[in-house]
């Protein structure tokens, strides 16, 4: 939709180049398909050059339009979508402790929060709300296994999540005792 499309006079390649890297790897993928490991690396050479040039004609689209939707739209690309804010998070949920499967850890666990980019966690033997917290930062997924634990004491699990916007309240607290 480029050819004769007088928002993109003089593309870069030109059309005619492209369309010659096109014909090459159609006729590359033609002679790979017997299987020769040769043909078939001629066919993703081919492959990148194309690849390459989609990248350039893209760039130029771009540096023409003028942030104008209807004309990046008449090139033949499509426009992408605008990024939203996420917004603030909410604060982790379902906050669960069970045993480890070693002696002397504790698995705690919550549901995931969409759009997190990782999670605060803190546990400590008195209830939460009393100091000393233990707080491990970094954590990049929805559980956390503690060890080194003290055998027959309970122990106070909570989670926060990090997002673009701040950091979250912390999760309703979990227990469990270590056996």
């Amino acid at each position: 939709m480029m050819t004769g499309n007088p928002n993109f006079p003089t593309p870069t390649p030109t059309l005619a180049s492209f369309n010659t890297a096109i014909n090459t790897l159609e006729t590359r993928y033609d002679n790979s398909l017997d299987g020769g490991k040769v043909k078939k690396q001629q066919m993703y050479t081919a492959l990148k050059i194309v690849n390459d040039m989609m990248g350039e004609l893209a760039a130029y689209v771009q540096a023409e339009c003028n942030n104008d939707n209807l004309i990046i739209l008449s090139s033949g690309f499509d426009v992408k979508k605008t990024a939203e804010p996420v917004g603030p998070l909410t604060a982790p949920a379902n906050m669960r402790a069970k045993q480890g499967s070693v002696s002397g850890t504790l698995s705690f666990r919550w549901t995931p929060v969409k759009n997190a980019l990782g999670y605060i966690f803190e546990y400590t033997e008195n209830p939460i709300g009393i100091t000393p917290l233990i707080k491990i930062e970094g954590v990049t997924k929805a559980n956390q296994i503690v060890d080194g634990l003290t055998k027959g004491k309970e122990y106070w699990g909570r989670a926060a999540a990090i997002g673009v916007a701040g950091i979250t309240n912390m999760s309703d607290p979990a227990v469990a005792m270590v056996i």
